[in-house]
């Protein structure tokens, strides 16, 4: 059985890591690097819609795993099947569901979800309202990553704290900055693109904020090993943090928000803030206090979702096994 795993941008670690574990080739399809304006947004869609259809035409997959955005990626995955046979996987990302930009999509995410082979959600709510659609589903929340390789621990303060994040609209980047002057005994290291904030947020910043940018996979990972933790938080219910479940594969302590889906996947490993400045600031002496526990219970929970996976994984191969299109 031929499977593949296309998605519309440049390899990321949710996709190359469930594209591993499934044994998908993996394919990425990006135009126009970030660039955001009108005529590159659509021409990445355009472009992105026929090389998408093209490929699959030369590749000749039994099974496509996709992502279910942007919603013109699963309309083409969907195209495909439906003239040339196999089946599709989403791999169903909850901005689908969540973020307002795609709500004049949702009717389109409704059909082809209800008509997809599976559905892989990251959360329980996310996974009835497909199958209220007539779709099937499994949760898959958090998707284990194995590193091929140790990486070199960043010489940054003992005290730090690496806050993963791309400052989209339900990331609590101010009360972070606040948390902050809470506890200048501490470091807290943010990364991605600073350069969306407001830049009234960036002025005036407590000494003990440094943004990093955007770094290299080795950097970032590195960053993470020598951090006392690593913090991922969200102001939306239903919302899986990729950088969390990247902290938790090298074994690091946690702090993030309060929702349940976040605390069915990184249990005992985090603590849990309601992303209040005071919150935070509470969860860094905390987290600093009770290290060597938190990283017990990193390696320990990082087993238990691991079982989790391949429990999952197993269903997932046995169903595609036994399907009536392969029979």
């Amino acid at each position: 059985m031929k499977k593949v795993f296309l998605v519309w941008k440049p390899c990321c670690t949710r996709s190359h890591n469930q594209a591993h574990h499934f044994g998908a080739k993996e394919i990425y399809i990006s135009y126009f690097g970030n660039r955001k304006s009108t005529g590159a947004l659509l021409g990445r869609y355009f472009l992105s819609f026929f090389k998408t259809l093209s490929v699959l035409s030369q590749e000749r997959p039994d099974v496509v795993f996709t992502l279910n955005q942007p919603p013109f990626l699963i309309l083409a995955v969907y195209l495909y099947t439906r003239l040339r046979g196999g089946m599709y996987i989403l791999d169903s990302h909850s901005a689908a569901f969540n973020d307002p930009k795609w709500a004049w999509a949702r009717p389109l995410y409704r059909f082809i979800a209800a008509r997809a082979f599976l559905n892989i959600n990251t959360n329980v709510g996310h996974k009835s309202l497909v199958e209220t659609w007539g779709g099937r589903s499994v949760v898959v929340g958090d998707v284990p990553i194995d590193h091929e390789r140790t990486y070199p621990k960043m010489d940054i303060p003992s005290n730090s704290i690496v806050v993963v994040a791309s400052y989209m609209f339900d990331e609590p980047i101010s009360e972070i900055l606040l948390a902050a002057r809470i506890v200048p005994q501490f470091q807290f290291y943010l990364t991605g693109n600073y350069r969306k904030l407001d830049a009234t947020l960036t002025k005036d910043l407590p000494p003990n904020v440094h943004f990093t940018g955007f770094l290299p996979q080795e950097e970032y990972f590195g960053m993470m090993c020598g951090a006392a933790g690593v913090m991922v938080l969200t102001t939306r219910d239903q919302t899986m943090q990729m950088g969390a479940y990247e902290a938790l594969s090298l074994e690091q302590p946690l702090i993030t928000s309060d929702w349940a889906v976040l605390r069915e996947s990184f249990g005992d490993a985090a603590l849990y803030v309601d992303n209040s400045p005071e919150s935070i600031a509470t969860a860094t002496r905390m987290l600093l206090n009770n290290l060597d526990a938190l990283k017990d219970a990193a390696v320990r929970q990082k087993k238990s979702r691991r079982e989790y996976f391949d429990h999952i994984r197993s269903d997932v191969l046995n169903r595609l096994a036994s399907s009536r299109e392969f029979t």
